[in-house]
C-alpha cells in the first residue's frame, strides 16, 4: 500500500495524477500506426496493402533515361483511389571523369484517397520502345486504418533494422524477412545461423530476386532476398542470420530476433 502511495505521489509531482490505470494501460498498448510504404522492382507480382491517407512511393533506382533506357507506365492506377503527389527523376551524379550512362533514379509518390483495389504496371523500356526485361506489376489494396492495424498485428515484416528485437505476431499470421542488401553475385549473402522451430513457424518460401537489368549493366547489383513463414502455434522461437563474405566470415551485419507467436484474439459474444 505504501509503495502505491509513493507511486501516486510521484505522478502528482509530474502533473499526471489524473491519468487512470486503464488509460496508462491503453497508452502502453498503443496500436501500430499505419506508415507510408515504399516499393521497388523487387515487389513485382505482389499485392501491396496500404492504409487510406498514407503514401505509396515507387522507387526505381535503375532508371537510365540518358541512354534511352527508362521506366514507362503500362497501367496507371485509378485516380479515384490514388492521387499523384510527385514524379521526379534525379540528375545524374557529377563525377570526374563523367560517368557515361550514370543512373538517374526515379521516384513516384501517390497518396491513397479512398479504399479500393487498383493495378499499377511499369516496364523497363529500351531506346526502340521495347521492354528489356524488368517490370513492376502490382495490385494495390487501400483499406481503412482500423483494418490495416489489425492486419499489421497479424502480418509482420522484419529487416536487419530489427536486429536484437522481439517480434510479436499471432497464430495464423505471416512473418516476412526482407533482406534488401543481399548480393550473392559478389559472394556476399545472408546465411542462417539459427533457424526457427518448425513446430512454431512453418516455412513458406525463400526467394532471391534477379539482378536489375540496366544499360550499362550494374556490376554487383543487389538481389533482394525474401523469406516467409506462417505462424502455426503460440510460443517463442529464435531466428538468426548473418551477412557472410566470399571467405565465409561474417562481415558485420546480422539479424537476430525472438519471434513471439500469440493466440489470435477472438471477439466475445454479447
Amino acid at each position: 500500500m505504501a509503495r502505491r502511495v509513493t507511486v501516486l505521489a510521484a505522478l502528482l509531482v509530474a502533473g499526471i495524477a489524473t491519468v487512470s490505470a486503464p488509460a496508462l494501460a491503453s497508452v502502453a498498448a498503443t496500436p501500430e500506426v499505419p506508415s507510408n510504404k515504399t516499393i521497388t522492382p523487387a515487389s513485382d507480382g505482389k499485392t501491396i496493402t496500404i492504409a487510406k491517407s498514407t503514401k505509396l512511393t515507387i522507387s526505381l533506382a535503375n532508371n537510365n533515361p540518358s541512354t534511352g533506357y527508362s521506366w514507362q507506365f503500362k497501367t496507371k492506377p485509378s485516380r479515384t483511389i490514388l492521387k499523384l503527389v510527385s514524379d521526379a527523376t534525379a540528375s545524374p551524379a557529377q563525377t570526374q571523369p563523367p560517368t557515361v550512362g550514370a543512373p538517374q533514379p526515379r521516384t513516384i509518390v501517390y497518396r491513397a484517397l479512398r479504399t479500393g483495389t487498383t493495378k499499377i504496371k511499369l516496364q523497363y523500356v529500351g531506346p526502340d520502345g521495347t521492354t528489356v526485361g524488368d517490370s513492376l506489376s502490382i495490385t494495390l489494396k487501400v483499406i481503412h486504418t482500423a483494418a490495416y492495424v489489425a492486419l499489421a498485428r497479424k502480418h509482420k515484416t522484419v529487416t536487419p533494422a530489427s536486429d536484437g528485437k522481439t517480434v510479436t505476431t499471432s497464430k495464423g499470421g505471416k512473418l516476412t524477412i526482407s533482406l534488401a542488401d543481399n548480393n550473392p553475385s559478389t559472394g556476399y549473402a545472408w546465411k542462417f545461423k539459427t533457424k526457427p522451430s518448425k513446430a512454431i513457424l512453418r516455412f513458406v518460401s525463400d526467394k532471391t530476386a534477379s539482378p536489375a537489368h540496366t544499360q550499362p549493366p550494374t556490376v554487383g547489383a543487389p538481389q533482394p532476398r525474401t523469406i516467409v513463414y506462417t505462424a502455426l502455434k503460440a510460443g517463442n522461437t529464435k531466428i538468426k542470420l548473418e551477412y557472410i563474405g566470399p571467405d565465409r566470415t561474417t562481415v558485420g551485419d546480422s539479424l537476430s530476433i525472438t519471434v513471439n507467436v500469440v493466440r489470435s484474439r477472438r471477439t466475445r459474444a454479447r
